[in-house]
């Protein structure tokens, strides 16, 4: 070993094929590690001093050299590192410890607006209390692991002015007081809720007053007691494979403006259209406990067709308007299983179950032709 002054006290230390246990001189230094320098125990034979040989690791992106003040300590740069995971915006309340980039779902989808869209944010389970504002393809979306038991709950209101498409998925959307999900302005967009569930816990779900605007329920779930699913002034809302169960909810989901089509699906909450409401019914369910299931008093067109209309003690269907009915079937103990001033369109109308009443009370009722 050797040295050489450089200028004033600085003084560079070198060695040639040294060994540093104390045994051999001239021995080759080992290669396959590396020099852990400031290592507080000498456990080399003959003191051999503070170097060790093997891994260097951190838990925190930084390596500090030596023992004593003044240390070295080498940063991890981690603008330059570059990122594999898939999932670029993670959140979770433990943050860093459970793996996630944010804890706040508000901070993530920042980040994911400034990165620009396509984005996805991925969140991990547990309830957030957070209202948020959608931008155009940047997505909400729990793992999939957690969207079946819907793991990830947001408590608060997502409101949707955007131009343009944006989706949720496998998350449990709650009211705090307010909807959980709100459309307004004039901007054309789609929002797609994917195997999500609806739970109008304190006010009402969903409200939209924007005509231009379309949400979408696929695969969805949903719970009211004494609040309700959708309030429409405009706009169109589809509901797609869904279940959406009001437990003896007495509080009508009403379309005065817009429509609302339902196709494979079932929901338990009686429901209103009036002005230019309309609603479509395909291969559904619209059972209600002693309460109308639906009243349809809307100018747009609207149907009913292969679906099933329960109501109890009260009248099952009431019409104000015009409504075909086709090929679908009616339970209802009251005088009157269907009533209203208004004209009922039929084409196959069973009526069935113990003490049910086949007795159609409308304005006008007309029969379908079928042309074979």
């Amino acid at each position: 070993m050797g040295s050489s002054s450089v200028t004033g006290d600085e003084v560079i230390l070198f060695s040639d094929n040294m060994s540093f246990d104390g045994t051999a001189r001239g021995g080759k230094m080992t290669t396959n590690g590396q020099l852990w320098i400031g290592h507080t125990t000498s456990d080399r034979p003959n003191n051999g001093g503070h170097v060790k040989v093997g891994s260097l690791t951190s838990p925190n992106s930084s390596i500090t050299f030596g023992y004593s003040s003044p240390n070295i300590t080498a940063v991890v740069n981690t603008s330059v590192v570059t990122d594999f995971h898939v999932a670029r915006y993670i959140v979770s309340a433990g943050g860093i410890t459970d793996g996630a980039n944010y804890t706040t779902i508000a901070t993530a989808y920042a980040a994911a607006v400034a990165a620009g869209a396509p984005q996805t944010v991925f969140i991990q389970p547990g309830t957030y209390t957070e209202n948020l504002t959608l931008v155009a393809g940047i997505n909400l979306c729990a793992f999939p692991c957690d969207s079946f038991t819907f793991n990830v709950t947001i408590i608060g209101k997502i409101t949707a002015t955007y131009t343009g498409t944006c989706s949720i998925s496998g998350i449990r959307l709650q009211t705090n007081g307010d909807y959980c999900v709100e459309s307004t302005g004039a901007n054309v967009l789609t929002l797609f809720l994917i195997g999500c569930y609806i739970n109008a816990t304190n006010a009402n779900a969903i409200h939209c007053t924007n005509a231009n605007a379309g949400i979408e329920l696929f695969g969805c779930r949903g719970a009211c007691s004494t609040n309700t699913f959708f309030i429409y002034t405009a706009g169109a809302l589809n509901v797609f494979y869904s279940v959406l169960a009001g437990t003896n909810t007495t509080t009508n989901s009403t379309f005065s403006g817009g429509a609302i089509n339902v196709s494979h699906s079932y929901i338990s909450c009686p429901i209103t259209t009036s002005g230019t409401g309309a609603i479509g019914l395909f291969k559904s369910e619209l059972i209600c406990t002693n309460t109308t299931a639906l009243t349809h008093g809307g100018s747009g067109n609207s149907i009913a067709m292969e679906t099933r209309f329960e109501s109890g003690t009260a009248s099952a269907i009431s019409i104000g308007a015009t409504l075909p009915v086709i090929h679908s079937s009616v339970f209802s103990t009251n005088a009157n299983a269907i009533t209203g001033a208004g004209t009922l369109l039929y084409g196959i109308i069973v009526f069935y179950g113990s003490g049910a009443s086949s007795t159609v009370n409308t304005g006008t009722q007309t029969a379908l032709a079928t042309l074979i």
